[in-house]
């Protein structure tokens, strides 16, 4: 068992193809906290491999049907970056003075059907090889199951995640979800703290590695809050994105009032990039740390409503 979150992650480039693949492993990972090291094109060459690998704690490798040949001996790029990893592995290994393993490799071979697995006749023999490897395990499945299982190889006790809880709303009290991302906690955290003090019930997203509890309470949360608050210290418009959408979705949760108001807390640079920002969302723009007051101003607009 190991920790994903918060890790540091190589996702390496086996294959132009792949990248679909790569940027949605990507996004999921950076859900997680993880700071994910992911060039841009193919590495070729191993001095180069080895700098970016060297960097990270878990490696994770998408392979293609059909491996680029590499070299005379008919070496493909994919076989020679399994083949540094598995090295760098078994230096961590052997330099290790604790029991536990200093450096992770998953592997994953996309298949758009799991009946494809069974049904296919001619398997790529780059991955015939690969998948007898000792040091690894290559799993050949769907995009969805193969982050199901990526997820659940993290111990969700680590890393002071919180397991989900249930709410108990007070009635009397109008509720805020303050939604953001695990790399901005430390500032969210004050922030709802100050306006719990005003006599709002805060909901706060779910930092686990069971998605299907994640996605439980983010629901949850979206379907009985009266007010939803979007908070990127970031410019990560893809993530900002995302949770415009979940909100602008909420109704279809069987929510039984409409949502009193919403918000986004996002870098003013981020402003005229999303263009989701003009059904309904009042903008904050968040600047120099300063992210208390704005928000006070737009629920004390929200409660005169």
């Amino acid at each position: 068992m190991f920790d994903i979150a918060e890790k540091s992650v190589f996702v390496a480039e086996t294959s132009m193809t792949m990248r679909s693949y790569k940027q949605n492993i990507t996004k999921e990972l950076e859900h997680l906290g993880c700071n994910v090291i992911s060039p841009s094109n193919p590495i070729q060459n191993i001095d180069e491999y080895s700098e970016f690998i060297g960097q990270c704690d878990i490696a994770i490798h998408i392979f293609s049907n059909k491996d680029e040949i590499l070299d005379s001996e008919g070496t493909g790029i994919e076989e020679n970056q399994i083949n540094y990893s598995i090295s760098h592995y078994s230096n961590k290994e052997l330099s290790s003075k604790s029991s536990e393993l200093q450096f992770n490799i998953i592997a994953w071979h996309p298949k758009s059907k799991n009946r494809n697995i069974y049904d296919e006749e001619n398997i790529s023999a780059h991955i015939l090889r690969i998948q007898k490897l000792d040091e690894i395990e290559l799993l050949r499945t769907t995009f969805e199951e193969f982050k199901s299982h990526l997820f659940k190889k993290n111990d969700s006790k680590s890393s002071g995640l919180e397991e989900i809880k249930s709410f108990e709303k007070n009635k009397n009290n109008l509720s805020v979800y303050f939604i953001y991302d695990l790399k901005d906690n430390d500032i969210a955290k004050e922030v709802t703290k100050e306006i719990e003090k005003k006599g709002f019930v805060i909901y706060s997203p779910l930092f686990t590695t069971d998605v299907i509890k994640v996605r439980q309470q983010h629901n949850f949360c979206l379907k009985n809050c009266d007010i939803a608050i979007i908070f990127s210290s970031n410019p990560n418009i893809n993530w900002v994105n995302m949770k415009l959408m979940d909100v602008l979705k909420s109704p279809g949760l069987g929510r039984e009032n409409p949502i009193l108001g919403n918000a986004v807390v996002i870098p003013l640079e981020m402003r005229n990039k999303i263009p989701l920002l003009n059904r309904g969302f009042e903008f904050i723009a968040f600047e120099n740390n300063t992210l208390t007051y704005p928000i006070e101003q737009f629920l004390k607009k929200v409660l005169k409503k």
